[in-house]
């Protein structure tokens, strides 16, 4: 049996209703699509605003304390992590020490996506 992370109920691990069918639609309504769900995406962030503004003061204090950033993740959002980590030196003049990001999977798994790939090649090979 499959372990299940008290993570995958999560409105962003779902799959979006919305574009189920995106790969049979026409291009200015794949774009039409895109900005509807990145109004839902504004709205939320803006309904959020205090917190993420409590997390962004929370996050500076660490850091003049000598803290740090660490992105840790697996798949997509482990390689997303990983750019995000490598974009703050020149972006916000962080040490590379002081932001980090890490991937499950380690390098092979940032050149190159490997979730699922046992199930890929299962497949492949029947």
């Amino acid at each position: 049996m499959p372990v299940r992370s008290k993570w995958q109920s999560l409105p962003t691990e779902a799959i979006n209703p919305s574009s189920l069918a995106i790969d049979k639609l026409q291009p200015d309504d794949i774009v039409e699509l895109m900005i509807n769900e990145d109004r839902k995406m504004l709205a939320a962030v803006q309904r959020e605003k205090e917190r993420i503004a409590v997390g962004i003061e929370m996050i500076a204090t660490a850091l003049r304390k000598d803290g740090r950033i660490m992105f840790v993740g697996a798949g997509t959002s482990g390689r997303l992590g990983v750019i995000d980590a490598a974009e703050c030196p020149p972006t916000f003049l962080t040490s590379p020490e002081q932001v980090q990001g890490i991937i499950s999977g380690g390098y092979e798994a940032m050149q190159r996506s490997i979730e699922f790939f046992d199930r890929f090649v299962k497949n492949v090979g029947s």
